[in-house]
């Protein structure tokens, strides 16, 4: 899963937004707090672009499959998290806290590079 670009329109008084998610064996809640260590490659190229863009990525939990390798399939409702510090001490591995926003549900979602994920 990579990064895409974020774009906002209302559908049926729902906000839409393109965003990449994170699935993860546990769940952020909004207001919460939770330190990640990211070393693949599609995480640390999401990382920078939303560190250089000010813009969250969402975290949802894994519905199956796998932290790492093979991208893992999330449960439809999620948390918008935006990143609050990063640190790193060691080459390829980017340790961040990231701070839960909001909820969002998928509305739509596709693995890639370059394909988006619908949310609201």
């Amino acid at each position: 899963m990579g990064w895409f670009d974020q774009s906002r329109s209302a559908v049926a008084g729902a906000e839409v937004i393109n965003i990449a998610l994170f699935p993860l064996n546990t769940v952020l809640f909004p207001g919460g707090i939770l330190p990640l260590r990211l070393f693949e490659q599609r995480y640390l190229d999401m990382a920078a672009a939303c560190m250089k863009e000010s813009k969250p990525f969402g975290i949802c939990l894994i519905e199956q499959g796998k932290e790492t390798g093979s991208a893992a399939s999330p449960q439809r409702i999620g948390t918008l998290a935006e990143i609050t510090r990063w640190e790193m001490e060691q080459l390829g591995i980017l340790q961040i806290t990231a701070r839960g926003r909001r909820r969002f549900r998928i509305l739509e979602q596709a693995v890639g590079s370059n394909q988006p994920k619908n949310l609201s």
